[in-house]
């Protein structure tokens, strides 16, 4: 599924903490853009922090049966690992 629209942090943790559980048994997320220690520049206001993103990826853990995850962004030198349950 695809979605044309402006980047918010709204829905970014709308499509994984709920369309991805429901509709979904393997997630790839692509985050690509800037960033600083620790975050990712949504949008020209918003930020989306590495403790945020973790957090709905966490909670997107429990309902997919997939194997390994790692997302890795080159630029907030931020790196989430785990097994994917």
């Amino acid at each position: 599924m695809g979605v044309d629209g402006l980047p918010i942090l709204s829905t970014i943790q709308f499509a994984i903490t709920t369309w991805a559980k429901s509709s979904t048994q393997d997630v790839v997320l692509y985050l690509v853009g800037n960033g600083g220690n620790g975050t990712f520049k949504v949008n020209k206001t918003e930020n989306l922090s590495g403790s945020d993103l973790d957090s709905w990826l966490d909670s997107l853990q429990s309902s997919i049966s997939a194997g390994w995850g790692t997302l890795f962004t080159n630029y907030t030198k931020y790196v989430i690992r785990g097994k994917i349950k």
